[in-house]
């Protein structure tokens, strides 16, 4: 998301509420000075809907949202990477103090991993998700991955892309390591959009992408 207005970069988290039918209804719990631009950011966006006793109903989520003032791309300037706000997260900071010396916080598939052990990794096949691979090794950091194989439904995805028509994570999925679970959950749906374009980002926010589609060697950015 962008815009012209001095708003500082950041990763925002707000309640987005998601109606029967799958469309967005509300975003709010977001700072009011952004709240206009995330729901631009949003209207468009399809889910499968929560269901209760087989029927779909209403729900409401909690989803980051990428905010970025400038372009994505600047060329032939490098970007170093910069601090970006984000209030601390509890896990794994009370564990830390809790005594625990490492340890693996699995939020729903996003991983948060810390102390000195290698956590090995594995991600689904994005054409046989029955079927998974090592993908890497993951110390002191956060992983997260983004598909669309369980969530097509009449050849989209749930993931929409807002330039057209069409959806992403098709026979792909992007896995990204991030210092923060948050960062690599919202960089995820960036690369899918657009992975050439997100490279920038991804430096600035000190992550790593792997895009893997069939039975090659997965693609990594920053490369």
């Amino acid at each position: 998301m962008r815009d012209s207005d001095p708003i500082e970069d950041q990763v925002v988290l707000a309640t987005v509420a998601v109606d029967a039918t799958g469309k967005i209804s509300e975003v709010k719990d977001a700072p009011e000075e952004i709240l206009p631009r995330l729901r631009i950011a949003a209207k468009n966006w399809v889910f499968a809907p929560a269901r209760k006793a087989g029927q779909p109903v209403p729900a409401e989520i909690r989803v980051p949202f990428v905010v970025v003032t400038g372009p994505l791309v600047n060329p032939g300037k490098a970007t170093a990477p910069s601090v970006i706000f984000q209030k601390k997260p509890v896990y794994p900071f009370a564990m830390r103090a809790s005594g625990m010396r490492g340890g693996v916080v699995n939020a729903g598939g996003d991983l948060r991993v810390f102390g000195d052990a290698l956590e090995v990794v594995h991600v689904r096949e994005p054409n046989d998700p029955a079927r998974s691979r090592p993908l890497l090794h993951l110390r002191d950091g956060a992983v997260a991955t983004s598909a669309g194989y369980f969530s097509t439904r009449d050849g989209r995805t749930a993931l929409v892309d807002t330039r057209g028509d069409g959806s992403l994570g098709h026979d792909v999925s992007v896995t990204v390591c991030a210092p923060r679970a948050l960062w690599a959950d919202a960089l995820t749906k960036v690369v899918l959009a657009d992975a050439d374009a997100a490279v920038p980002l991804l430096r600035r926010l000190r992550a790593q992408a792997a895009l893997l589609g069939g039975a090659g060697a997965p693609r990594i950015l920053p490369a």
